[in-house]
């Protein structure tokens, strides 16, 4: 993977619970992060493995955000105004992913 639930945590610090969910205990979602994290890797792997070997490694910053604003575009959420932000940076990150990205990215 390209991103951690941590790093999600960091770029979105005290709206990360709202964004996870809640699993049975109340707790944050891992698991729903954890898959939406696995679903951007495989995404930007699809896009990136046409021309190069993947996974990157090591992992750039840039890469690392683009991962984790699609996992949290992929994260299911209640507020229209909310999912509409996130639903954009995802959108952005695929645009970015798929026209900038292969340029800086050597493996």
């Amino acid at each position: 993977m390209y991103a951690t639930p941590e790093d999600i945590r960091a770029r979105y610090k005290e709206v990360y619970p709202l964004l996870a969910g809640k699993d049975e205990e109340g707790r944050p979602d891992t698991a729903a992060v954890e898959q939406a994290l696995a679903e951007a890797a495989s995404e930007i792997d699809a896009i990136l493995g046409t021309r190069f070997a993947v996974p990157v490694s090591p992992v750039p910053p840039v890469l690392r955000r683009i991962a984790v604003d699609l996992a949290v575009g992929a994260l299911p959420r209640t507020g229209a105004t909310e999912a509409s932000m996130y639903e954009r940076r995802a959108r952005e990150a695929v645009s970015y992913t798929h026209l900038t990205l292969p340029t800086i990215c050597s493996v």
